[in-house]
This record gives structure tokens, C-alpha cells and sequence, in this order.
């Protein structure tokens, strides 16, 4: 299956931001720390990201986050994910695999058979295997980078499920679809350019409009 980005390439990135964020004084606040990162993925594989305008409610496998959808093909996705207040659920087994690298916040997780929790702290990355499956929980909030390769369309039925019998939110959810299928058809024809002032969008939902 085709994939346009490398896991080890994206964690040295990641690495790179939360050395970046540590050392700058005042530390800059989470918008700019995404549009940092972002800023080093889209130099690194020029006009495959899609910079986004909307934030979207995602109820995967029981948790509540927001997303922002970076990038979307069959074989990969790419977003910004995650809760400022707690949240918890489980995730898998899916025919892929899904990196989480902890932007801001953390995240605890664990497998059958563990009796202790596993945390997963700033630069570092939550990994599920293909076809593994895991509970996990925020215990206060969590921010995120996130990178899933395989069969997409195979991890699709958590989100569906949620949006239609636990949120019974269908208009997310088509603006999520729709956001997702423009995002794939961007993919084969034009590079979407980084919209002026991202940062300031971001942490401002009320102004942020998906445009195609």
C-alpha cells in the first residue's frame, strides 16, 4: 500500500517542536507550537499537507476529542488531536497502525494482561500495532499529533459508530466526511497553501470556516 510519509521521519520532527517549545522563552503557546511543527512537515514533504480551518468533534472507541484534519488519503491520515478536560475508551484492533505523539498534556494506556498503567509524556509516541488493541485514558488533558497508515477505510467504523448512536451529531459527522473526501481529491490535483495568520484561526473556532 502507497504512503507518502515515514513514522521515523515525523518523530524526529516531532522531537525537534518540543525541543523548540522547551528552550523558547515565554514558552509559546500550543497554536504556534503546531504551526511550528506543521511548518517542518510541510518543508519535508512539500504539498501533501493540508493546512486546516476547522476544528470537528471526533467520538472514536469512547473518547470526546477535537481534530484537525492535515491530511486524509485511502492508506494515510494525519491530524491534530485532543481534549483539555479528561477522557477515556479504547482503541483497535484496526488493519493498520496508529502513531499519537504527545504534543502538550499526556495520555495513559494499557494492554490486557498489564497491572500498571504505561504513560505517554511530551515527544514521546503512543504507538498501536496492526491489529492490536489497548485501553487508554487522559487523566487531565492531552494535545497530539497523529499519523495512521493501513487500511483507513477499516478504522472509519469507531467514528461512525459514535457520531451515529452515542453523540447523535450527523452534521460533524458529514463535515467531517466531506472535509476528509475534499481533502483526498486536493491530494491528486493542487497543494492547499497555508492560510495568513493559522495560529491566530486556531484558537479562534468561531472564525474558522472550511473553504475548498
Amino acid at each position: 500500500m502507497r504512503t507518502e510519509f515515514d513514522p521515523d521521519v515525523l518523530h524526529s520532527l516531532v522531537h525537534e517542536t518540543i525541543q523548540w517549545r522547551e528552550k523558547t522563552e515565554p514558552r509559546p503557546p500550543l497554536a504556534e507550537t503546531y504551526e511550528y511543527l506543521l511548518d517542518a512537515v510541510d518543508a519535508r514533504y512539500p504539498g501533501r499537507l493540508q493546512w486546516p480551518e476547522k476544528w470537528l468533534f471526533d467520538r472514536s472507541a469512547g473518547f470526546l476529542q477535537a481534530i484537525a484534519i492535515l491530511y486524509c488519503s485511502p492508506s494515510e491520515y494525519m491530524l491534530i488531536t485532543g481534549s483539555p478536560v479528561p477522557t477515556g475508551g479504547g482503541s483497535g484492533p484496526f488493519r493498520g497502525e496508529l502513531f499519537d505523539w504527545v504534543i502538550d498534556g499526556g495520555i495513559v494506556s494499557y494492554r490486557p494482561g498489564q497491572f500498571d498503567r504505561h504513560p505517554t509524556v511530551p515527544g514521546e509516541c503512543d504507538h498501536l500495532s496492526r491489529g492490536e488493541m489497548k485501553g487508554a485514558a487522559i487523566t487531565d488533558h492531552y494535545w497530539a499529533f497523529e499519523y495512521g497508515r493501513g487500511s483507513i477505510i477499516s478504522m472509519w467504523p469507531t467514528t461512525l459508530f459514535g457520531a451515529l448512536f452515542t453523540d447523535c451529531d450527523l452534521h460533524n459527522l458529514f463535515e467531517m466526511m466531506e472535509i476528509a473526501f475534499r481533502d483526498q481529491i486536493r491530494n491528486f490535483l493542487k497543494h492547499k497553501p497555508k492560510p495568513e495568520n493559522w495560529a491566530a484561526l486556531m484558537t479562534n473556532p468561531s472564525s474558522m470556516k472550511f473553504r475548498g
